[in-house]
């Protein structure tokens, strides 16, 4: 390969470099928050929470907490862009419901309704296929959301027992025509058990 060849490839080669580029990277008020394990939260009831599908590989997750058994509103309401959805997940992921909101005037807003079965956690993934799309989440109605996250608990149950000994000699003198004395002598030994136990309970957060 001559000179002029090898200038030609290595320019092509820059130039390749250069039409490709870095791979954008959103950076948003809740950014990272890619994942279920980066979900941004726990968030509050009746708050708006504003967002923007900023880039092409862009993932917007959020999570919250249900305070019991709870019919509760997941608003979504479209601000700009393109048509967007958000989907409803249980704590391990699970769809569980979806809304879809778009320019249109039919379309801006979006609600998922579900009931929750006690207190739990639920996250929110507004997907990667509504780039450019800014938006709003709120959670209704406000006291039907917990900053706590729901425990689960655990019965102990400790038990001592103390052990009770006690001896009692009883002694009973007896004569004889001839003279002679003889002492009976017996011993009692009471024993008893006392068994103690007491039920403590233990609470963590649940996963």
């Amino acid at each position: 390969m001559n000179v002029l060849k090898r200038a030609s490839v290595a320019a092509a080669i820059g130039a390749a470099f250069l039409v490709v580029g870095p791979i954008a990277v959103a950076d948003g008020p809740y950014e990272p928050n890619e994942s279920i394990t980066q979900a941004r939260g726990p968030m509050l009831g009746g708050t708006n929470y504003n967002g923007v599908i900023e880039t092409s590989n862009d993932v917007d997750w959020f999570y919250f907490y249900i305070a019991g058994q709870r019919q509760f509103e997941v608003v979504f309401i479209w601000r700009a862009g393109t048509s967007c959805e958000v989907t409803l997940r249980d704590a391990d992921g699970a769809e569980l419901g979806s809304g879809y909101v778009s320019g249109d005037p039919q379309y801006t807003v979006a609600t998922i309704t579900h009931t929750s079965p006690g207190t739990t956690r639920y996250n929110l993934e507004v997907n990667s296929n509504c780039e450019g799309h800014a938006y709003t989440l709120q959670i209704r109605p406000a006291d039907a959301v917990t900053s706590q996250p729901p425990t689960r608990c655990f019965n102990h149950v400790h038990t001592s027992v103390h052990k009770h000994r006690k001896r009692h000699i009883h002694k009973r003198r007896h004569r004889h025509r001839n003279g002679r004395i003889h002492i009976h002598r017996r011993v009692h030994i009471h024993r008893r058990n006392h068994i103690h136990r007491q039920n403590h309970q233990h609470c963590v957060p649940a996963p």
